[in-house]
């Protein structure tokens, strides 16, 4: 999501007990530091309230008691707390526990440092923290240190001017340095060797990410004592890049020396907003051959055997019910025999999807029929030969109840073929067809 000096909120679809919300490392649009904060998390509503906040003491830079920022783009996650032992996500454990609640120890001395444990314990685990609750308002986000397979040691931080804060809830989660795959989601977790400053370190991925991942990361080292927070630059399938940010309001030096970083790269969901429209790159489909992606569309190879047992899956979260989803397609049909998929949500029946070929405008289907006859149309003003592709609608909508559903796409057809040239090749609305722009 993107974000400036502001609220905003999102919404979750599973249900919690105990949530643990972390929030994304920030981009870097703008120079002037910034850090997220949650405000509250209502397992009620299903709804978190973050804000993007800047240092608020008067100090010598122009960040201090801003009222602006450029928008940045920030990811989040929620995950279940495993203090009762560890829980259906494993490797993933995750807790919370509280700052001390002398409002003079929490940012000095040897007390301001409080344990998190792991249970049982982590071999090079990959730390994460964030502050839960919202006591005390001025700008405050998390340092950790003493990362070992039993747990870490986390402290807060203001900005320098102010060595006070009440008391306040850390959240954490914490992994093995590894590459695998969480429920249907690619991720990497590791750790920087002891090198990351205040300009730009690239960290390679190899996690075999399909479109840019959220990233998430907190330095794992104390090395500098100055209050500081992490930004990044450049993220792409194969690399982000990171840098410890200081905050200038104390002064205007923001050398920063090296520190090791914990990084915790993972393929975003695609949350469904009931109201708005969203887009899956087509690409981003966990593809059983025969379906292949390659060249610029996913599709089955003219002349492979085993049509029928080729498919794409997505995966998408609703964030309510959504009685009327509409799905659309960018899409070239090449002939009469290349012309079609079967298509199903979740556990449901499969139906024929006729798909309307290049150039057949007013909603001509590959059969004859036209849309209003119960046939697959291409979209009015939408149905340009585009390299051949043009944004087609399935012909009926599904009911798609809150929470998790993924979406089948079958081979019916050998070189029928789904592009995968932008990052919103698959369109899921409600009720509507809202056409994106190709990036």
């Amino acid at each position: 999501m993107n974000v400036g000096v502001s609220t905003f909120a999102a919404s979750f679809a599973g249900d919690y007990a105990q949530p643990v919300v972390i929030a994304g490392v920030p981009t870097h649009t703008g120079d002037e530091e910034i850090i997220i904060r949650v405000t509250s998390v209502d397992t009620r509503t299903k709804t978190i309230q973050f804000y993007a906040d800047t240092p608020n003491h008067q100090g010598e830079g122009t960040a201090c008691s801003a009222t602006f920022h450029l928008a940045e783009e920030v990811a989040w996650m929620i995950v279940e707390s495993t203090a009762a032992g560890p829980g259906p996500d494993a490797p993933v454990q995750a807790g919370t526990v509280m700052s001390p609640a002398d409002a003079d120890a929490t940012m000095a001395g040897p007390s301001r440092w409080v344990d998190a444990v792991f249970n049982p314990p982590i071999q090079n685990p990959v730390c994460l923290s964030q502050i839960q609750s919202h006591n005390g308002g001025d700008f405050c986000k998390t340092r950790q240190r003493n990362a070992s397979p039993n747990g870490f040691q986390i402290t807060m931080e203001e900005d320098g001017y102010d060595t006070r804060h009440k008391q306040e809830t850390y959240g954490w989660v914490a992994l093995p340095a590894a590459t695998g795959v969480l429920g249907p989601l690619h991720y990497q977790a590791l750790n920087t060797p002891d090198a990351v400053t205040h300009t730009p370190y690239p960290v390679p991925l190899s996690g075999g990410f399909r479109t840019a991942p959220a990233i998430f990361a907190s330095m794992q080292t104390f090395d500098g004592g100055d209050p500081s927070a992490l930004r990044r630059t450049d993220t792409s399938t194969t690399s982000v890049s990171v840098f410890v940010e200081e905050e200038t309001c104390t002064d205007l030096e923001q050398a920063h020396t090296t520190e090791v970083v914990g990084v915790l790269a993972i393929e975003a969901t695609h949350q469904i907003d009931s109201q708005l429209q969203s887009t899956l790159p087509a690409g981003l489909g966990d593809l059983t051959p025969p379906m292949i992606a390659e060249h610029d569309y996913v599709h089955i190879p003219n002349g492979s055997p085993g049509v029928g047992s080729g498919e794409a899956q997505y995966n998408f979260n609703c964030d309510a019910a959504v009685p009327e989803l509409l799905l659309a397609f960018e899409v070239r049909a090449p002939n009469g025999n290349d012309d079609s998929f079967f298509i199903g949500m979740d556990s449901g029946d499969h139906f024929t999807w006729h798909i309307p070929r290049t150039n057949t405008d007013g909603g001509v289907s590959a059969n004859g029929a036209t849309a209003t006859q119960g046939a697959s149309g291409c979209v009015r003003g939408h149905c340009e030969d585009t390299g051949g592709f043009h944004w087609a609608t399935y012909q009926d909508t599904f009911a798609a109840g809150r929470g998790r559903h993924t979406l089948h796409v079958y081979g019916r057809e050998d070189g029928t073929q789904v592009s995968s040239r932008g990052a919103t090749s698959v369109c899921l609305a409600c009720k509507h067809v809202i056409i994106p722009e190709l990036s």
